[in-house]
């Protein structure tokens, strides 16, 4: 038995071995660590797929000892932790699952991504995208388009964001939340066709609530199609009569851009 030390600064170590098939196999140092105490998170939501970034405050927060592996949990998934300085924890978790209107996943952290602290976790939004309809539209720009998922909450309502493309090269829009689990974007009008890439060039869309400081992009499936508009030159038959359904064949010129089958919507990977 370890005596418990009043000194938050302690660390102890006793030797570890296990008893197996009637013979005694060591594995090492077993250290002994004050527990941790998490007061608080920032921020509280954040991307369900992505590189997201949370820091977590307290106290006791060390990794000065031969087996420290500080990490973070959010529900189930774990996340790799970064000390900088004993009451501040930098963890990012690259996948979580998206939760319903009212729920929240469980947060908190560990100092060997095992031993979590005892008593209430700290409450987590994720946000995320599972669909884009259209998930195209012409480099002119200005098609509304709507994603759906979940996360959009009022209190990060007004500082909705989709962007389209990567980080060398992306286009920022403003977006107006619906309501939990819709919210629409317009496509930018300044997205360039970069030189030497197709007519019909397809690009990551992604959607933030949080500063640039929190990585707070989702990085999923989901992606958005820029194409350049064909120039019609027919349609057969040129007239039909109102109130009747009637199929109409369009024409583009050769010359100009083609038409093309819709990309499928993308969805979230752990669909």
């Amino acid at each position: 038995m370890v005596a418990p030390s009043k000194d938050p600064k302690a660390l102890g170590y006793v030797k570890f071995s296990a008893k197996i098939e009637g013979g005694w196999i060591q594995f090492g140092d077993f250290y002994y660590y004050q527990q941790i105490e998490v007061t608080d998170m920032s921020p509280k939501n954040g991307p369900s797929e992505g590189r997201g970034i949370i820091y977590f405050y307290g106290s006791h927060f060390r990794s000065d000892f031969r087996g420290a592996e500080l990490g973070c949990k959010l529900g189930d998934a774990i996340g790799q932790g970064t000390l900088i300085d004993e009451g501040t924890i930098k963890c990012t978790v690259e996948e979580m699952e998206l939760v319903n209107q009212g729920d929240s996943l469980p947060a908190s952290v560990a100092l060997n991504s095992y031993s979590w602290p005892k008593g209430l976790a700290l409450p987590f939004i994720p946000y995320g995208i599972s669909g884009v309809f259209p998930s195209s539209g012409p480099y002119s720009g200005f098609t509304d388009i709507l994603i759906q998922g979940k996360g959009f909450t009022e209190d990060i309502a007004s500082r909705a964001k989709c962007r389209f493309g990567i980080d060398s090269n992306f286009a920022i829009v403003d977006a107006e939340v619906v309501d939990y689990t819709k919210m629409v974007c317009r496509s930018p009008a300044d997205f360039h066709l970069p030189t030497g890439a197709d007519q019909f060039l397809s690009v990551p869309i992604g959607i933030s609530f949080n500063g640039e400081e929190f990585k707070p992009w989702t990085e999923g499936l989901n992606r958005f199609r820029f194409y350049l508009n064909p120039t019609l030159v027919q349609a057969t038959p040129d007239e039909v009569k109102i109130g009747r359904m009637a199929e109409i064949v369009l024409t583009a010129d050769e010359s100009s851009s083609h038409f093309f089958e819709p990309i499928p919507t993308g969805k979230s990977s752990k669909d």
